[in-house]
């Protein structure tokens, strides 16, 4: 009947244009996705707003992350892997809090439990995450979508600054963390900073993108970030890190770069000793300087890097918006839009050793109409992809997805849902005085389509 339901649809023709990994292919909304329907991403909310925004029919990031799981998975794996988790933890030689949870999303609530034994993860709970801002609006768009969408499901999510799961270490649980990586059994949830801008209110249209013009733009790279490192780098090897190895390139070539450290991380401080990080700075001739707000600075620039750190820097969704040239350094984590980005088209790939750096920004400058072209390109996936409408479907596809290779979960959500923390509704609007609730934008936004 499903098969059946589908073919009418089709033959109705209802199409609409949809960006599918980078390549325009005319689908019908109601469709399945690329592999099945789990994959569909629909129009989630159609049946209280059928004017509604339409959802990409695509999200690479899920196709990707969610790959693995052909099967049915255990529906007890995820309360199995949170107890675990602390032992594993030791014995990976883990001190640092993962902020880890176990979630229930049951009858529209939100409902939690640590993972993680250390002493912030509990607390955060009972303060409603007053002390850890990420966290609590991510929470707060969770609820926003629950608004709209009814899905009783069991996540883990993750908001450390490292994903932990790695396929070499770890049983193949979905986790969501902000960073997705082929190397870890994560899916992508959308990075602190995608989440923080949405509930300001600066993805809407009018606040999208950066307005300065191109030719007005300082022909040099611009970057500012923490002096940071995994916490398995060793002092003695600090240099080969891709933000080190940037220092001392930009030193060689100061007409290419305005790069500097906006502060070091009180870990490394704590790892390595400041005597020890006073000389290595001296040693790959970084600058370092005071706080500098990236709206105010970074669009001056016609060319942005993006550098991991921890993981891949969240940057990411700034950069897009900027009306820059992205230069993208690789690494084995990404964010949720990555998939989406052709190179050269984009942003611009560099090697992990930064050793094609400074040869890519030499020709960006010699063919300024191609540095301008990917910096529109950018920019142009950004006014898409970023809307907070956007956001809302991808959160509801992955979410979605996860239900359905779920095995049946009924008797536990009522479980959980009983002996969790239930988290009261975390009023994002009053908060934030720019941020509007889905409810209010399917309202006001009808007919809308996202590619």
């Amino acid at each position: 009947m499903e098969f059946l339901r589908l073919w009418v649809t089709f033959a109705a023709g209802t199409w609409r244009h949809i960006f599918i990994a980078g390549q325009d292919l005319a689908m019908n909304r109601d469709l399945p996705g690329v592999k099945d329907s789990v994959n569909a991403t629909s129009c989630l909310w159609e049946a209280e707003f059928p004017d509604g925004p339409h959802c990409p029919q695509s999200e690479p990031a899920l196709e990707k992350a969610f790959e693995f799981w052909q099967e049915e998975i255990n529906p007890n794996v995820f309360r199995e892997f949170c107890q675990r988790l602390p032992a594993n933890q030791i014995n990976a030689g883990r001190v640092a809090p993962l902020y880890a949870f176990h979630v229930v999303l049951y009858k529209q609530e939100v409902y939690m439990s640590c993972c993680d034994t250390h002493i912030s993860c509990q607390r955060l709970l009972e303060t409603g995450f007053k002390d850890h801002q990420d966290l609590r609006e991510s929470i707060g768009v969770l609820q926003d979508l629950l608004t709209v969408i009814n899905i009783d499901v069991q996540l883990l999510l993750a908001f450390g600054d490292e994903p932990f799961t790695s396929h070499v270490l770890y049983s193949n649980v979905p986790l969501f963390h902000p960073s997705g990586s082929d190397s870890f059994w994560t899916i992508p949830w959308p990075s602190t900073y995608h989440i923080s801008a949405l509930v300001q209110g600066v993805l809407d249209n009018d606040t999208l993108a950066s307005s300065i013009d191109w030719k007005q733009k300082s022909p040099k790279l611009w970057w500012r970030g923490t002096m940071i490192a995994p916490s398995t780098t060793l002092l003695s090897t600090a240099q080969f890190h891709p933000r080190f190895r940037l220092m001392r390139i930009a030193a060689e070539f100061p007409w290419l770069f305005d790069v500097a450290f906006s502060g070091v991380h009180v870990t490394l401080e704590m790892q390595w000793g400041r005597a020890n990080i006073k000389k290595l700075l001296k040693n790959v001739r970084a600058r370092v300087v005071g706080y500098e707000d990236f709206w105010e600075n970074a669009p001056k620039f016609k060319f942005l890097l993006v550098a991991p750190g921890v993981t891949q820097s969240h940057q990411l969704t700034h950069v897009l918006r900027s009306g820059s040239v992205p230069l993208i350094v690789s690494d084995a984590t990404f964010e949720h839009l990555w998939p989406l980005l052709q190179p050269w088209k984009h942003y611009v790939p560099v090697q992990a050793n930064l050793a094609d750096l400074a040869p890519a920004l030499q020709k960006l400058l010699r063919h300024d109409e191609l540095a301008r072209s990917i910096a529109n390109a950018a920019q142009n996936l950004a006014t898409h992809r970023l809307q907070p409408i956007a956001t809302y479907c991808y959160l509801s596809s992955a979410l979605h997805r996860l239900r359905n290779i779920t095995g049946k979960q009924e008797h536990l959500l009522t479980k959980f849902s009983q002996s969790f923390a239930h988290i009261p509704a975390i009023s994002l609007a009053k908060e934030h005085s720019m941020f509007l609730p889905l409810q209010g934008r399917l309202r006001g936004n009808t007919g809308t389509k996202l590619t």
